[in-house]
């Protein structure tokens, strides 16, 4: 028998829903867990908040979390994503929002153990 370790890393998933007077939207975004904080075992929870304006740009971002070691970089592409995406699907158009809140977690999945 060999004993097998094995860990697995948990996406961060931000999800935000978007309502325009055309239909639901739901927005899931995924990020890769930055390599610096993967290496350096870094977990935690980021909570973004941000205004988004009628032409679907975000902007006052803040957080309240420091965690370094590239995960506020990550976040803040997403949000850029999150941005061109609206801005896509609804023309340019939105329904302002102010100190919308999402929360980043940033999570490494614990070890497993696996019998081969």
């Amino acid at each position: 028998m060999k004993l097998k370790f094995s860990i697995l890393f948990i996406f961060i998933c931000l999800v935000f829903s978007a309502v325009s007077q055309k239909s639901d939207k739901h927005y899931s975004l995924i990020m890769d867990y930055p390599k610096d904080a993967e290496l350096n075992g870094v977990e935690g929870t980021i909570i973004v908040r941000f205004d988004l304006n009628a032409e679907c740009s975000i902007h006052n971002i803040s957080q309240d979390t420091i965690l370094g070691f590239g995960c506020e970089k990550a976040l803040l592409k997403s949000l850029c994503d999150l941005e061109e995406a609206l801005k896509k699907d609804f023309d340019g158009v939105c329904v302002p929002m102010y100190s919308a809140k999402l929360p980043a977690v940033f999570e490494l999945e614990k070890e497993t153990l696996s019998w081969e």
